[in-house]
């Protein structure tokens, strides 16, 4: 199963990571995640992920602590009836 990007940066790989081989082990490191679209194109696998940017990692540290929350938050928003067309699963 894959993931979209819940957020992309300027210079990101969002539209590239798909050009990059598959990993060969169990385990993705992605030292520099940002977005973390590498990884999400493996969720399946044991995923480490880091950022220099202190903001990002607690970005994604809240998301993986509030998982069932995130999800939440995103299936009512898709439900809304403000919404004009359905938002991509994650």
């Amino acid at each position: 199963m894959t993931f979209k990007c819940a957020f992309t940066f300027y210079g990101g790989k969002s539209k590239i990571a798909h050009l990059y081989p598959a990993p060969t082990e169990r385990t993705v490191i992605e030292p520099f995640c940002g977005g973390a679209s590498y990884s999400l194109r493996y969720a399946d696998r044991d995923v480490w992920i880091n950022d220099l940017d202190d903001r990002t990692v607690a970005i994604w540290r809240f998301m993986v602590e509030h998982q069932r929350d995130v999800a939440a938050i995103h299936t009512a928003d898709m439900l809304s009836p403000r919404r004009k067309e359905p938002l991509p699963a994650i």
